[in-house]
């Protein structure tokens, strides 16, 4: 058991090497990758571990059980729209929208449950092993919807954080427990359901963005809140008080998890990273390092010497302030990088600023650049 518990660690640590360097190069990943990462992950899972069947007891009455209640739910959904009224959806049933989405979204679905329940089944009765696995997944489905290339209003990013991350780490915690209970057909069910709706109805009740966002995360947790009821009820699960502790620690620290690695790779908050593809700062900072940098600083506080991080001929630039003038309450930069003979030739507007370095991290940005390189 152990090792394959090691060899999951591995597999675990280049899937995340593999999103993170997505996140850093193309800011999404495209249904058609998708498709293709869970495919060679279904085959390695195959040859490597070999696959678990599902024997799970209760998998017939818990699908049924699903099925009733996302129809009673979209009964009450679809009776509050002719209150609040109806908005047409985006359909996809042109061939173009049959290839590029629907069909290869299905199958993303399908394939991503499936690989869950074997993951869980070969690591159960390794918590921290379910605890990346929840994180893994949770990543996996934000990138599938979110381009962190992209520049966001506070309020388009609200909206990115209530209506995509924050439903999408609750699903994954959600289908991860229903999985170690009653293996993947069900959350088959309700996970195609939610995520399909939109794309297969031609109207929805108009319920707007904040009401839309509650029902995501209430949903989940409502199926939740049944599983562990179902099997209560069976005496298959009498909980003490200890016991009912590790799935909440569990949650926190997959949504503090999460949360973190999207924070500091988004560029939407305060601090986020870059990773450094050039040489032209060496020594100081090298080629393939990571800096973490401070936006949104005031113009006031610099200094010379601060490193800046902007944009320049649609590139991100990380040189050495070595001049900042002011006039008539407008800032303009000059810049060099350590390893160069000559300043740049160019001025940095306020427009142009990113932000301010405040940590360098040595390494860990080569794959980032190796595969910038490649591209």
């Amino acid at each position: 058991m152990k090792s394959n518990s090691l060899r999951y660690v591995l597999l675990y640590f280049l899937l995340f090497v593999f999103l993170l360097v997505n996140s850093f190069v193309s800011g999404i990943l495209k249904y058609s990758y998708a498709v293709g990462l869970l495919l060679v992950l279904l085959v390695l899972s195959k040859i490597v571990f070999g696959f678990e069947k599902d024997h799970h007891r209760y998998v017939k009455d818990i699908s049924i059980n699903f099925l009733i209640i996302l129809m009673i739910a979209f009964l009450l959904f679809y009776l509050c729209g002719l209150k609040i009224g109806f908005m047409r959806t985006e359909m996809h049933y042109s061939f173009y929208g049959l290839i590029h989405f629907l069909i290869p979204f299905s199958i993303i679905i399908l394939l991503k449950e499936f690989l869950r329940y074997q993951f869980i089944a070969k690591t159960r009765f390794y918590p921290w092993l379910i605890f990346i696995s929840v994180v893994f997944f949770s990543l996996f489905d934000i990138l599938l919807r979110v381009s962190f290339l992209n520049h966001y209003s506070r309020f388009e990013l609200f909206l990115v954080f209530a209506l995509i991350i924050l439903p999408s780490i609750i699903q994954n915690i959600v289908a991860t427990y229903i999985c170690l209970k009653v293996g993947y057909k069900p959350n088959m069910i309700w996970l195609f359901v939610i995520l399909m709706y939109r794309s297969l109805l031609p109207i929805v009740p108009n319920t707007g963005d904040y009401i839309l966002s509650i029902l995501r995360l209430l949903f989940p947790l409502f199926l939740l809140f049944h599983v562990y009821s179902f099997f209560k009820k069976r005496n298959h699960e009498v909980p003490h008080r200890e016991s009912l502790k590790k799935p909440f620690i569990s949650l926190g620290v997959s949504i503090i998890f999460v949360v973190l690695i999207l924070y500091f790779t988004t560029g939407y908050f305060r601090y986020y990273v870059v990773a450094i593809a050039t040489g032209s700062m060496t020594p100081n900072i090298n080629k393939g390092d990571v800096v973490l940098l401070e936006q949104k600083v005031d113009y006031q506080d610099m200094k010379v010497g601060d490193v800046l991080v902007y944009r320049y001929d649609n590139k991100v630039i990380v040189h050495r302030l070595i001049d900042i003038i002011e006039n008539q309450g407008h800032y303009y930069f000059y810049t060099k990088g350590d390893a160069n003979n000559a300043e740049d030739h160019y001025v940095i507007y306020e427009d142009m600023l990113i932000g301010v370095v405040r940590l360098k991290i040595p390494y860990i940005g080569y794959p980032t650049v190796w595969l910038n390189e490649l591209m």
